[in-house]
């Protein structure tokens, strides 16, 4: 049955800098070719990290050994090994690391089974940080500096925690939101040294909540609300922090997410009120609507926005073949593909995780995707020819990728 859901949930990202590594061990790849690292599901041992260099795939890894899987995510590389949060059935999810030959628990943050659930991974300043919960504080600010992790600063005192997402490095600090407790969730940064609020947006204690960073022509940007003008576009230039753009005029909210760049523009998803959320982009003095997909004020939402071989990929619903892939290639919007034919759709996925988006490898783009009869599988984008990845089902009895509930 189809999970009625607008939002991935597939653990999957890109690591070329581990792929090259991985190659050059003997990781599984052809001499000279790169991979990428997701979480996939045979159906005998859950979801576990997977290879694939857009022709095959393998499983790396069996960290929770049954039918249970650690489900790994929000995939990283850093100082040459692939990091990553799992769980293996004992220590709840913790940080784990796979170095070409094997995989580890790296430091177990909250002892006993429940998990300190580290997210958010971003390499910055030499070290590997993340959001974190050791049981007392709450979900904060955390690093690992390649021996030891360490809890970097307690922006909300206490057990409740500040929460930081959406770790973003601009400009030699590292951006993210938080809640102090005080001034809701507002723009926070890392300097290396203090974490300080960067600007109140939304003044009180309801918050802005800055999302889905982006940098662009040297600034930040984000979607933030201001208590007046609903969740809309805005950037941050280093010194100051404004609204670019009154996308659904009024109290009214955007929602601009998925923000990515794309021939030179910054591509995203919103809603104007009218046409339901759509295609949209920022040239840098002005927004609109690139193209309207499902005509009406329903909108085809475009999802997993992803620059590949010179066109803006993403999922897309037009109404009538419902979820399929789609491209956008600077002048028109298409549908690249109809995998599921009809009205269902086969649901494109990427990521799971911030930022959402479908992955490259060896000039060839990975998602999942469901054609009607095998379930959620891997497919292949290789130039203008989509199939399933290595010809066949790889999990022959559900799916091999993750989707939502």
């Amino acid at each position: 049955m189809r999970k009625a859901s607008f939002i991935p949930a597939v653990a999957v990202s890109i690591f070329l800098g581990v792929a090259v590594l991985l190659t050059a061990c003997g990781g599984g790849g052809t001499s000279g070719t790169e991979s990428i690292y997701l979480a996939g599901d045979d159906g005998s041992h859950g979801f576990e990290l997977w290879s694939t260099d857009g022709s095959s795939a393998y499983m790396v890894t069996d960290i929770n050994t049954g039918a249970s899987g650690s489900l790994p995510s929000y995939l990283t590389t850093y100082d040459g090994n692939l990091y990553f949060r799992a769980n293996d059935g004992s220590h709840g999810t913790e940080l784990w690391a796979y170095d070409g030959s094997s995989a580890y628990m790296v430091t177990d943050i909250y002892t006993g089974s429940a998990g300190s659930l580290p997210s958010y991974l971003t390499a910055y300043g030499g070290e590997l940080y993340f959001r974190a919960n050791d049981g007392s504080h709450g979900t904060e600010l955390w690093a690992y500096d390649g021996s030891s992790a360490y809890m970097v600063t307690d922006i909300y005192t206490g057990s409740v925690g500040s929460n930081p997402s959406y770790l973003t490095a601009y400009d030699g600090n590292l951006y993210f939101q938080a809640d102090d407790g005080s001034h809701g969730t507002e723009l926070w940064a890392y300097d290396g040294s203090s974490a300080y609020m960067v600007t109140d947006i939304n003044t009180g204690s309801a918050g802005s909540y800055p999302s889905y960073f982006t940098t662009y022509g040297g600034n930040l940007y984000f979607q933030a609300d201001d208590g007046i003008d609903g969740r809309e576009l805005w950037a941050y230039d280093g010194s100051s922090a404004y609204m670019v753009t009154d996308i659904y005029t009024g109290i009214g909210s955007s929602y601009p997410s998925g923000i990515t760049t794309y021939g030179g523009k910054l591509y995203l998803r919103a809603n104007d009120g009218s046409h339901g959320t759509e295609l949209w982009a920022y040239d840098g003095s002005s927004a609109y609507m690139v193209t309207d997909i499902y005509t009406g004020s329903a909108g085809s939402y475009p999802w997993d926005l992803t620059a590949y071989n010179g066109n803006l990929y993403f999922r897309a619903n037009d109404g009538i073949n419902g979820y399929e892939l789609w491209a956008y290639n600077g002048s028109s919007a298409y549908m690249v593909t109809d995998i599921y034919t009809g009205s269902a759709g086969s649901y494109p996925l990427g990521t799971d995780y911030y930022p959402d988006r479908f992955l490259e490898v060896n000039g060839k783009l990975i998602f999942g995707a469901d054609n009607g009869t095998d379930h959620f599988q891997a497919y292949v984008l290789d130039g203008s020819t989509v199939e399933m990845l290595g010809g066949s089902p790889i999990n022959t009895l559900g799916d091999f990728w993750l989707v939502p509930d």
